[in-house]
């Protein structure tokens, strides 16, 4: 087998979940034996030996039997479960202690042979299979936003996207329901309008409840408002821009006495007609308005009241004034169109380009070049306007809705040819400028990125290197910051934090937007200056405004805007140190060490530790006060249970170490007058003390950081969870981002060149 199958396996082996923190030097395999390892003779004593006695029978531990390995053959059945047990057994992890222990020699001998024996299996380069996925809500917006030029956020009304494997872009868990089809389908109806406005959209009715008068002057009657005494009827309207308009009032009189019923009709203070309303009937009348741009009541006044209820006639006895709608229609002269519809629809355009039109808007939402039958379809639905007398701006209207409904739009769709003759294809130019830009922009394709797909220049790697540069380099690119670090850092469970008030008074709404868009700031300095990644791990800056600073402690910064600063000293650097990750990390009134211990195995080492074992008990309530020394014993004397001292032994000494760090990220030297003891000793005895020889610590792991980034960020990049096959791509791109002095741009560079990024499987296995 050659060195890179072994090199690329090795990622699997060392990379999964369980691996634990300090006790492996670096996360670079074993030196390859010299001569091959039998598994026979090498491998299958060790686990009869130091595994079967607990690990096989009816009820094996963990309900894991491992008496199932008897030979090499059975080893390729489940090479997942393997890689696991073998990295739990290499990291000193199992046996548990107290139990036998196999030597180094022997531990060594069961990582040299699964390398060398399975390491082949990464060379098949299966690209894996994405479910169909449809945009999530941040994804959605975006697409509006860029198709038709509207920043309307309609997903607002949304139902919240499922998570899977970290993130809320992974097409398995992106669902459709019929109730999430109806605001689709309203959402569409709203953007249209927005876009494009249609000389119909220009007249503006009310009626019914958007009629207005006192109760003491009218009431409801028959859809409208009766006046029984003099009153107005009136109506707020917003007039877009100064200019003409026509005012139309909807009304008729209940005649009694010897007049008939009087109405004044006033816009915006001025009277502009007193008219005997002799009509008994709903009847409209129209007046034109110069107004000018702004706000304005239009009131339609009974000026008559009269009653005798002595009249020989009931019918003759009270006069009443009934007011059924009031419409306003314009601006009539030069009315403002919007930037939108310029776009949508070119000057000069006629009924003859209707299908140019709709071919261009659904070519561009659908991501592809849309096919005649297709746009047959749209043409129909969008000419029924023409036929019913609509206007041409409301025929596109009308076809935009349709396109923002049409699945193709709402879902990133990869289709298959039904006659393919291999399991595996290439994307095509269009799928795979898709895919890039839904991963670095989380946005469609914009004009260039197309253009490259529809002459298949974006196939060759040097032109996707380029446009990886100039996406990177593009403000979109921000789109990273708010979907994948977002996620990635769990910088949304900030907005559901609760501090409580007594402990934490500084916490405001503006401090925890100030430390969320902190961390989202210096993230995306990282992209856009092409930085190292290990910036994320002991940075010497950070991203603060006035109110940051304060809390930080650092040198005077006004105002509230966010800027790049060298920080003063040791004590804070990278992600760890920032107050979002620290408040997080904390419970409602004290810091949670093992929260944020966890947090650094889950985010920063890719080692997430598995659940408690049922039963272990906890600290009790977290909102309970508890100073630092009775903190610390409490913790110590939780991993004084072996089924709890497993994670804890790995996850509170990293918390010790941020305890200068209160609920809220301020620092501190002493609790309530408790002297902090931030010392943390690792399961192989490492001591460190503070945060700065934390990140000391965490740089001799930069190996196991670099392979959780990047990771995550190729479930991000493909939507959907990782498989052993995957190990590739994940190899490949560590070791270029080695090369590259760990820049971001290297790591991206090398996800959308990767077999899984840029080929798919076609039918399942």
């Amino acid at each position: 087998m050659d060195r890179l199958a072994t090199a690329r396996f090795a990622g699997l082996l060392f990379g999964a979940g369980s691996m634990a923190f300090g006790l492996v030097a670096s996360s670079a395999p074993p030196p390859a034996a010299p001569k091959p390892v039998v598994f026979a003779t090498a491998v299958a004593p060790v686990l009869k030996q130091f595994c079967a006695p607990c690990h096989s029978g009816v009820e094996p531990a963990a309900g894991l039997d491992l008496s199932r390995f008897k030979t090499e053959a059975d080893v390729q059945k489940a090479t997942d479960v393997w890689a696991k047990v073998v990295n739990r057994v290499t990291a000193g992890q199992m046996p548990p202690k107290g139990a036998s222990q196999p030597t180094a020699l022997q531990r060594r001998a069961l990582s040299d042979w699964t390398l060398q024996v399975l390491g082949a299996d990464c060379l098949k380069q299966d690209p894996g299979r994405v479910t169909l996925r449809r945009l999530n809500r941040f994804e959605y917006d975006n697409t509006v936003r860029d198709l038709v030029g509207v920043d309307f956020h309609a997903s607002d009304d949304f139902p919240t996207d499922d998570v899977g494997y970290g993130f809320d872009n992974v097409g398995d868990v992106l669902s459709i329901s019929p109730l999430l089809m109806e605001k689709y389908l309203r959402a569409a109806q709203t953007i249209a309008s927005k876009a494009i406005v249609a000389p119909e959209d220009r007249i503006v009715k009310y009626e019914g409840a958007n009629l207005h008068a006192p109760t003491a002057v009218g009431g409801s009657y028959e859809g409208g408002i009766e006046l029984f005494t003099n009153g107005a009827v009136t109506a707020n309207h917003k007039f877009t821009q100064a200019g003409r308009y026509i005012v139309r009032i909807t009304a008729y009189g209940v005649q009694a006495g010897p007049e008939p019923v009087k109405m004044a009709v006033t816009v915006k203070g001025q009277i502009v007609a007193r008219v005997d309303l002799t009509a008994t009937v709903a009847t409209t009348f129209e007046y034109p308005v110069q107004v000018d741009e702004g706000p304005g009541r239009i009131e339609a006044s009974f000026l008559n009241d009269y009653y005798n209820a002595a009249a020989p006639n009931p019918k003759d006895r009270d006069r009443n004034m009934v007011v059924m709608a009031i419409e306003v229609k314009g601006p009539l002269d030069g009315a403002a169109v919007p930037v939108s519809q310029r776009h949508l629809i070119p000057a000069g355009s006629t009924l003859e380009n209707l299908r140019q039109i709709l071919k261009g808007i659904a070519s561009r939402a659908y991501r592809r070049p849309i096919r005649t039958d297709e746009l047959n379809r749209l043409f129909a639905l969008s000419h029924r306007a023409i036929e019913n007398g609509d206007s041409f701006e409301r025929a596109v209207q009308l076809g935009l809705t349709g396109v923002l409904v049409s699945p193709n739009f709402l879902f990133r769709v990869e289709n298959d040819p039904a006659n393919a003759k291999t399991p595996i294809r290439t994307l095509n130019g269009y799928e795979l400028a898709s895919r890039l830009s839904y991963f670095l922009w989380s946005t469609m394709p914009d004009d260039e990125l197309t253009q490259l797909a529809e002459n298949g220049q974006l196939l060759k790697p040097t032109v996707m290197q380029t446009q990886v540069k100039r996406m990177l380099q593009d403000p979109r690119a921000s789109a990273l910051a708010d979907g994948f670090a977002s996620q990635w850092l769990e910088l949304r469970k900030l907005q559901t934090v609760t501090l409580d008030p007594k402990t934490y008074p500084a916490f405001t709404e503006t401090l925890r937007a100030d430390m969320t868009n902190e961390t989202k700031a210096f993230f995306a300095g990282v992209v856009r200056e092409d930085r190292s990644v290990l910036d994320f791990l002991d940075a010497k800056y950070a991203y603060v405004n006035q109110r940051l600073a304060e809390l930080y402690g650092l040198p005077a910064v006004a105002g509230d805007e966010l800027r790049k600063v060298t920080l003063p000293d040791e004590r804070r650097g990278g992600l760890l140190t920032q107050a979002s990750i620290l408040t997080v990390t904390s419970n409602p009134n004290r810091t949670s060490p093992v929260k944020r211990g966890k947090w650094v195995l889950e985010n920063i080492l890719g080692t997430p530790p598995p659940p408690p074992p049922p039963g272990v008990g906890d600290l009790g309530d977290a909102k309970q006060v508890l100073d630092v020394k009775t903190l610390r014993a409490r913790l110590e004397a939780h991993r004084a249970n072996p089924a709890c001292a497993v994670c804890h032994e790995k996850m509170d000494p990293i918390g010790f170490s941020l305890e200068n760090f209160d609920g809220m990220g301020r620092w501190r030297a002493d609790d309530a007058g408790a002297a902090i003891d931030t010392l943390g000793v690792l399961p192989d005895g490492t001591k460190f003390s503070g945060p700065k020889e934390l990140r000391a610590v965490l740089m001799t792991k930069k190996d196991q950081f670099i392979r959780c980034l990047t990771e995550k960020l190729l479930i991000y990049a493909l939507g959907r969870g990782l498989g052993p096959a995957d190990d590739c791509a994940l190899t490949d791109a560590i070791t270029a981002a080695k090369k590259d002095g760990y820049k971001f741009s290297a790591i991206v560079s090398a996800i959308v060149h990767s077999t899984p990024f840029t080929q798919r499987r076609i039918n399942s296995k």
